[in-house]
């Protein structure tokens, strides 16, 4: 059969991974994010991470930092904005570089609308063409082998709930009792897997949750622990014609689960 302007598809043997890791604070969101296969080309938004990496020096992870505390003035955000962009530029049309981590994307959406806006007290709502610059990012990562970490914070999930008081209607916000990632609203789609971090105080245990995956689905519901709580561990998990060593598993992976 012969379609002009189209081809027929083959298997594209690509073996890489688009994840977003959630999770509360001080639940082990950044260490998860550098068991990624190195090189790393890692993304410090919020520099709070300095003793977490203290363990993974000599695995080949490369830090962009940013001075997000002294920026005031929009001129400012637009200018941390447009280093990240030639930043994260330089990192995905690097040869040698295997993963990318964005910590977080919480603090990147915030520098990306402060860039358009400053701190306005009223937030225009034309989010477009910033939506638009966000999916171009992950797109770029989408085009080449390599693998792309994106870290989220998590807050209360609030629901809209009509009340009663002195007669008169009115509409708040409720917390439903579970917690959602912040940052970018689009981020769940773009990757190919959402995963959930927890810690257990009285096990004194990290766990690693999948919440859902683009490439299976049947995954979704498994949680990795120990050994296994890793990129490694769930990539293998995702593509099971692979093993652990081929996502980087070393020395550095291995001492974290004990």
């Amino acid at each position: 059969m012969n379609l002009k302007g189209a081809e027929e598809i083959t298997e594209c043997g690509l073996r890489r991974l688009i994840v977003r890791v959630s999770g509360r604070e001080k639940n082990g969101k950044s260490t998860w994010a550098l068991t990624a296969p190195p090189p790393i080309a890692y993304f410090d938004l919020n520099r709070r991470a300095d003793h977490v990496l203290d363990r993974f020096v000599g695995r080949g992870v490369h830090r962009y930092t940013y001075d997000k505390f002294l920026a005031r003035e929009q001129a400012d955000w637009k200018r941390q904005w447009d280093k990240f962009c030639r930043d994260f530029a330089e990192a995905v049309g690097h040869a040698e570089v295997r993963s990318i981590v964005i910590d977080t994307d919480t603090d990147l959406w915030e520098t990306r609308r402060l860039a358009q806006w400053g701190r306005e007290s009223s937030v225009p709502d034309q989010y477009g063409a910033l939506n638009k610059d966000m999916r171009n990012l992950y797109d770029a990562v989408m085009a080449t082998d390599k693998n792309l970490v994106v870290v989220s914070e998590m807050s209360k999930k609030y629901i809209k709930k009509i009340v009663r008081v002195r007669g008169v209607e009115r509409e708040i916000g409720e917390w439903d009792g579970s917690y959602e990632p912040k940052g970018w609203g689009n981020a769940g789609y773009k990757v190919e897997m959402n995963l959930e971090i927890n810690f257990d105080p009285e096990e004194k245990e990290f766990t690693t949750k999948v919440v859902n995956c683009g490439i299976n689905a049947l995954l979704a519901g498994n949680e990795y622990e120990g050994l296994e709580n890793n990129f490694p561990g769930v990539a293998t998990e995702v593509f099971p014609d692979t093993d652990m060593d081929y996502w980087g598993f070393d020395e550095y992976v291995a001492g974290l689960g004990g």
